[in-house]
């Protein structure tokens, strides 16, 4: 009677713990979903982060020439306006001196004119011809200096002149500077505004990695319980095995007709397996070997290369315990080989089904590609007594 209900017990708790592994594979499927989409999402978010930050690097660039820009254009135009001022407050005392310089003419011309009347009206004599030479002297002279005076007048003028032109250039140069500085400061008030908008893309964009990260974070952590849930679950069903070994062994006689049938029974092979038929999983080099780092945690497997659509072997003969979707591993296969050994296969797409019967050097699975292959490649662990053992010499 006691027997009866002990097996009983094992029957009800090994189809729990099916029931369990079930419950836990679906719920580790929708997390490594979540996490895809989440993933996939942070993806194209860091590429607009990139972009928005390299659009906000050229718009300094270009704020800071602009401003080298309205530096030079602010110097030159000052330059510009002190000597435009020279040139007017030239203008002002060449205008004084050639008004001076007029009157003063005038005044000569004036006295030259009336010198020469008195010359034209005064009577001479026969007597008087040296003095009539010296009269046509002083005409000579007084028109020499009329002359000269007038030259002068003139080259004042003609002086004038260029700089008027000049300072009418200058205030073109000006007007053309000003309209130079207007226009830069519009273009860099527009790249301000450009560069404030990206920034605020960019701090909206902040706001949403940070929270996309913290669900990530918030997934692994619900991912890692539910591993080691799993694992919890493959212990069980280990020890449900060793129970089950543990009953055939004192109640022989009953063995046959109360074995208990279930996909989820262990590897019943009790051999040493390091002795056993080993096959390499995958013909494929290593990329990772075991206890290497990656992202700061140790391998526990072996990692082989990238290979697209490669046959996944069985290294030894076993039973599969496992098939289903674990988070950042993809497609994994666990087969139980006896002997307290258990071999893991991940991101591979499965052939085989819980509770299989499987040889050494069977095809298993197919390494598909790089969708199926989150870690980048085949990933192959070798668990004894649930702890994760150096597989390189087998495999390699």
């Amino acid at each position: 009677m006691k027997l009866k209900l002990l097996i009983c017990f094992i029957v009800y708790s090994v189809t729990s713990l099916a029931l369990d592994s079930s419950n836990v594979n679906r719920n580790l499927h929708e997390i490594n979903t979540k996490i895809n989409q989440v993933n996939s999402g942070l993806i194209k978010k860091h590429q607009q982060q990139q972009n928005i930050s390299q659009a906000l690097k050229s718009s300094e660039e270009a704020i800071n020439q602009s401003s080298v820009l309205l530096s030079k254009l602010k110097s030159k135009r000052l330059v510009t306006i002190q000597q435009l001022s020279n040139i007017r407050n030239s203008l002002t005392e060449m205008q004084q001196s050639i008004a001076t310089t007029q009157s003063s003419l005038h005044n000569i011309i004036r006295q030259i004119y009336q010198q020469i009347q008195y010359l034209k009206t005064k009577k001479q004599s026969i007597l008087s011809g040296n003095e009539g030479s010296d009269e046509n002297r002083k005409k000579v002279y007084l028109i020499a200096i009329l002359k000269q005076e007038q030259n002068k007048l003139q080259l004042l003028q003609n002086k004038i002149n260029r700089l008027n032109a000049i300072s009418d250039n200058l205030q073109k140069e000006i007007t053309q500077l000003n309209n130079k500085l207007g226009n830069t400061v519009t273009q860099q008030q527009k790249l301000q505004n450009d560069q404030q908008k990206q920034s605020q893309k960019s701090q909206v964009l902040k706001t949403q990695i940070d929270e996309d990260e913290l669900q990530i974070n918030h997934l692994k952590e619900q991912q890692t319980k539910l591993n080691h849930l799993m694992n919890q679950i493959i212990a069980n069903e280990l020890a449900a095995k060793a129970k089950e070994q543990h009953i055939h062994k004192i109640n022989p006689e009953n063995s046959n007709k109360e074995q208990i049938a279930d996909n989820n029974a262990g590897y019943n092979d009790t051999s040493s397996f390091l002795l056993r038929k080993i096959t390499k999983p995958i013909n494929a080099k290593i990329a990772l070997g075991f206890g290497a780092t990656r992202d700061n945690v140790a391998n526990k497997g072996v990692l082989f290369n990238y290979t697209e659509n490669a046959n996944v072997q069985a290294v030894s003969d076993g039973k599969v315990m496992f098939t289903g979707n674990l988070p950042g591993f993809g497609r994994v296969i666990i087969i139980d080989h006896g002997n307290d050994y258990m071999s893991i296969y991940s991101g591979v797409i499965s052939q085989v089904k819980v509770g299989a019967k499987i040889t050494a050097g069977q095809i298993i699975a197919n390494s598909g590609n790089k969708d199926n292959q989150p870690l980048g490649g085949v990933y192959f662990e070798l668990r004894h007594l649930g702890k994760p053992v150096d597989p390189t010499k087998l495999v390699s």
